[in-house]
């Protein structure tokens, strides 16, 4: 029973054994001095922390790659902003001289075939499609000869809405059998896009 307790020291001494003998891996490391052994240890750990640094600095690159890439699609982008908003003050320029003439002339043929009636409010609006809004007062077989003629001569002028409204301060005074009215039109200039 002794040897067999002695077997199983032995047996555990051995195993310790490994660490001090002089030729393996371990017994030559520890041989060297302590300067080599902390540069034995440094190296792997230097070698192990290489692996996420690597990967840190080529993300670090890919990202300013990509800014660069952002800012000169920035630039490009602003370059062709300015050009197409260029571009489109000429076409407005060269479209609202254009148009200038012709809503003059519009604006003379109006006055003509109104010249019979009072022509309280003449506006032109401007914003997309040109439209003008006119208040007129007179009698209402005059204002229809003055709509009817207009139409024919200006077939660019589309009516969009008629608002009739009796005038209150001639209720009473009636001319010739026939009431005062007011009436608000509106009407679209339909351009011609070549």
């Amino acid at each position: 029973m002794i040897n067999r307790y002695f077997r199983r020291i032995d047996t555990r001494t051995g195993q310790w054994q490994y660490f001090s003998r002089p030729y393996n891996s371990w017994g030559k490391w520890a041989s060297f001095t302590p300067l080599k052994q902390y540069l034995g240890l440094l190296l792997p750990f230097a070698f192990l922390l290489g692996f996420p640094a690597h990967q840190y600095w080529q993300n670090q690159n890919t990202l300013a790659e990509n800014f660069a890439e952002l800012q000169r699609k920035r630039q490009q982008l602003d370059h062709q902003s300015r050009l197409l908003a260029v571009l489109q003050q000429k076409a407005q320029r060269h479209l609202s001289q254009a148009m200038t003439t012709k809503l003059a002339s519009i604006h003379q043929q109006i006055q003509s075939l109104a010249a019979d009636l009072s022509l309280t409010h003449s506006q032109w609006q401007l914003q997309g499609t040109p439209g003008l809004e006119l208040k007129i007062q007179g009698h209402f077989a005059e204002i229809q000869q003055f709509l009817t003629a207009l139409l024919r001569q200006i077939p660019e002028l589309a009516l969009l809405s008629w608002h009739i409204r009796k005038n209150d301060e001639t209720d009473n005074a009636e001319t010739d059998g026939h009431s005062f009215i007011e009436s608000s039109l509106s009407f679209r200039l339909q351009i011609d896009k070549e």
